[in-house]
């Protein structure tokens, strides 16, 4: 139940803009085609403790608890593997976080927390079925969390917009306007609206349990009572519950019944984890409607969807690549991003690192391992068998026919980059990557973030040895050195820094060429050089990052300096800061050849046009320096 470090509005009151085409539709689509009438799916929830494994032989879909009234871990990977055995959708159980009441209580929790309770529930959900190649398709509430939803109000809001920006469809009683599938219940009795006529619905809400009558028990009766919800085409699932001493001859029962009149398959058919298949085209074969604005309360409590969006037709096939992009991001990314991978947290937090993570690498390793990298000129000077001048030579040729690229690497832990235990081994690995493939791709140089080194420190690592780790054979290595090596130095003394760049000037020199001298007494080691941005004070002519670059070109490395790109700085500026670092190398008797232009905020005034600009103002005063 701790909160998430999510980039949401602190009222959690909306939805970024652009999530809204990853989310789910609201609007409920019934089953209106003569083939999709003769559909249906069953549903019970699992992983409550119940016998999961004779139900599974019934139910098409299971609503799986994930943590909120019942459920841990592990409870959720044994669901999901029965899941997938008997292949049935999966859905995401999620409920007020009341483990002593099982969920039946309904609690005041703050809506803003009850919105991160339920991120976490179905987020852990989602990661434990991504580990088993399948996705979350839906979401359910439990218990009294459910009948609250059903209501609307300020909790309901909560869950409704976390289902949103899970991108899980909802499935409800037709009545709420947040369902997009309609759920009937087979084993519970149900009271109309009072209308009679048209306007009169028989199903329009379950009968209080503490009602005569509110829970059937006859599997013949409940069969009944299935067949005659499977007939409203608002209906897409019927439940069973899981948590009835007769619940097994109730599924077998209904299921039986079911299946002499209709086909019986998930409502989300898992088949469509692994393309891009939209949910509609699973259910009915008209289009979906577009993304829907949060329904408005109605007075008597309910909820009412409003507006309609832009129809879209099928969306994909099973032609396509299973394993492109759009797959790595949504099984691999997409959760980590969501519950990130620190001690404690993520899919197996008792087992960290992962198992199958660790597996993983080390398969890959004896891949790399078994490669050899391509020399390149990059090789040589950092060999000392060639010089600074002649790879920069070889590097402007292979611009000029093909422009240029970097491989950038930044393996921080998704909420804190200070918590990344894996820095020695990550850097290891995609330095590896780098110098085979990135090279091979026509890569120019390998960016490696500065996280490593701090995450290194605070972890108990050497981060010498990090750095090392991180410097491929054949192309250089642009580490982000703010946190030990330049950036993070600034309440050093001078004469200490200088004795750390040359520490580590010789290092890296030892690394690449050992006691030999070469033919260049020049360092590749490469780092990005952005101390205090671009602070420059005119009274004084003081430049922190100017001092430092001067400090490291004096213990013969290569840093690179660092414009950072802000509307607060003119291009004025950025014409005096060009020439004082072409100064700075001229100074040395050395040629300044590489200039970075950063932009740490990506804001909006970020544009091709504005860069472009920048880099036009930077060529000219190099062009008058000749």
């Amino acid at each position: 139940t701790r909160p998430l470090a999510m980039p949401l509005d602190a009222t959690r009151t909306s939805i970024p803009e652009q999530l809204q085409t990853a989310l789910s539709d609201v609007q409920l689509v019934p089953r209106a085609s003569a083939s999709a009438l003769k559909r249906i799916d069953l549903n019970a929830d699992a992983g409550e403790g119940f016998d999961d494994e004779t139900l599974l032989k019934y139910v098409t879909s299971v609503n799986i608890a994930c943590g909120g009234h019942v459920g841990d871990e592990a409870s959720m990977a044994r669901t999901v593997e029965l899941a997938v055995k008997a292949g049935a959708g999966i859905g995401a159980h999620v409920s007020f976080v009341d483990r002593e009441g099982f969920g039946r209580k309904r609690l005041d929790t703050p809506p803003k927390e009850l919105f991160h309770q339920v991120l976490s529930q179905a987020g852990a959900l989602m990661a434990v079925a991504s580990a088993a190649g399948r996705k979350v398709r839906y979401m359910k509430p439990h218990g009294a969390l459910y009948h609250t939803v059903m209501e609307g109000g300020e909790q309901g809001t909560a869950v409704w917009e976390a289902a949103q920006l899970l991108g899980l469809p909802m499935m409800l009683m037709p009545r709420s306007g947040w369902a997009t599938f309609g759920e009937g219940f087979s084993e519970r009795a149900y009271d109309s609206n009072g209308k009679e006529g048209p306007g009169k619905d028989e199903w329009y809400n379950l009968r209080p349990r503490d009602k005569p009558g509110a829970v059937i028990h006859d599997p013949a009766e409940a069969a009944q009572q299935a067949l005659r919800l499977a007939k409203q085409p608002k209906i897409h699932s019927i439940c069973v519950h899981s948590d009835s001493p007769n619940a097994a001859n109730v599924a077998k029962a209904v299921r039986e019944a079911l299946e002499k009149e209709y086909e019986m398959r998930p409502f989300c058919t898992p088949e469509s984890d692994f393309q891009p298949t939209s949910v509609a085209n699973s259910i009915n074969d008209a289009p979906r409607p577009g993304v829907q604005n949060p329904p408005s309360t109605t007075a008597a409590g309910g909820a009412s969807a409003s507006g309609t969006g832009a129809p879209s037709g099928p969306v994909g096939s099973k032609a396509e690549f299973p394993m492109g992009l759009k797959h790595v991001l949504e099984k691999q990314i997409a959760p980590m991003l969501l519950k990130g991978y620190r001690t404690g947290e993520g899919c197996e937090p008792d087992l960290y690192p992962q198992p199958r993570a660790c597996e993983a690498v080390e398969k890959l390793m004896v891949q790399l391992n078994s490669r050899q990298a391509e020399e390149t000129m990059y090789s040589k000077f950092a060999q000392g068998l060639a010089t600074y001048e002649e790879y920069i030579a070889d590097l402007r040729k292979q611009l000029a026919k093909q422009g240029g690229g970097w491989m950038t690497v930044a393996p921080r832990d998704t909420c804190q980059q200070g918590s990344d235990s894996e820095s020695a081994a990550i850097s290891d690995l995609s330095r590896k990557n780098a110098q085979l493939f990135a090279a091979k791709a026509g890569c120019v140089g390998y960016e490696i973030g500065g996280a490593q080194y701090q995450a290194a420190l605070i972890r108990g690592f050497d981060p010498a040895a990090v750095l090392r780790l991180g410097l491929p054979t054949n192309l250089p290595a642009h580490s982000l050195q703010r946190a030990q090596y330049v950036n993070g130095l600034a309440e050093l003394a001078p004469p200490v820094r200088q004795a750390l760049f040359q520490a580590t000037a010789e290092m890296v020199s030892g690394h690449y060429r050992g006691a030999a001298k070469g033919v260049d007494p020049t360092v590749p080691w490469h780092p990005y050089n952005f101390h205090a941005g671009n602070f420059f004070d005119d009274s004084t002519g003081y430049s922190p990052l100017d001092e430092t670059t001067g400090e490291l070109l004096d213990a013969g490395c290569c840093p690179m300096p660092c414009w950072v790109f802000s509307g607060k700085f003119s291009l004025q500026q950025l014409e005096k800061w060009t020439e004082r670092q072409i100064a700075l190398w001229s100074k040395r008797k050395r040629t300044l050849h590489c200039i970075r232009i950063k932009n740490p905020g990506q804001g909006k005034d970020w544009t091709a046009a504005a860069v472009w600009q920048h880099c036009k103002v930077i060529i000219r005063v190099f062009k008058a320096s000749s």
